[in-house]
């Protein structure tokens, strides 16, 4: 279990963690460079290695970034020329990008078609996934919490807990007012 400080995950600059402790494929992530000053290029190479040395194969980005869906200047600026080097580094078909605008809760219909079952060949083939947003924190809480439901069969009260255990914030979009703690659970049930 990643160490945990005022509900963050730390140890690492990535905030990368598992999404529940005893979980050995889909992971967690923070955007690369978001949290340094450093030069971009020099922020992705480092986040890439980073990644590589504990074996991801995939990378699942919850930003909307060059999508054109109205992302803000830091996810932008963070995911500007991220998706292109992901592809180059991973490989395209390891690499879904699953647009997911900053405290919302995530679409079903974008975790049905592209999001699950992305993570479900990265399980079945034993390959690790790391799942990102900017922060690493709410949009990627929320699918790491519905991937525990989905797939692992927790029931959607304990999916959220072990992901606030792990240093993650699904209940962002409740939080921010734009969901009920009763819709971000219909979300999890949904898929559970």
């Amino acid at each position: 279990m990643p160490d945990i400080q005022n509900g963050e995950p730390v140890g690492n600059a990535h905030r990368f963690a598992p999404a529940a402790p005893d979980e050995e494929y889909v992971y967690g992530a923070c955007c690369p460079g978001w949290h340094t000053a450093a030069d971009q290029t020099d922020a992705l190479a480092d986040w890439i290695g980073f990644m590589r040395a504990r074996k991801v194969d995939r990378v699942c980005s919850l930003l909307p970034g060059d999508h054109g869906d109205g992302a803000g200047g830091d996810e932008r600026d963070c995911a500007d020329g991220a998706f292109d080097t992901f592809r180059d580094v991973f490989g395209p078909e390891q690499v879904c990008t699953a647009p997911i605008l900053d405290h919302r809760l995530v679409d079903p219909g974008l975790l049905d078609r592209e999001i699950l079952p992305f993570l479900d060949d990265a399980a079945a083939a034993e390959e690790r996934v790391v799942v990102l947003c900017l922060t690493g924190l709410g949009r990627t809480g929320q699918v790491l919490a519905v991937w525990l439901a989905h797939d692992r069969g927790y029931a959607p009260d304990r999916a959220i807990e072990t992901v606030e255990e792990m240093g993650r914030k699904p209940r962002d979009p409740v939080r921010a007012g734009n969901a009920t703690e009763e819709e971000l659970l219909d979300l999890l049930a949904a898929f559970g």
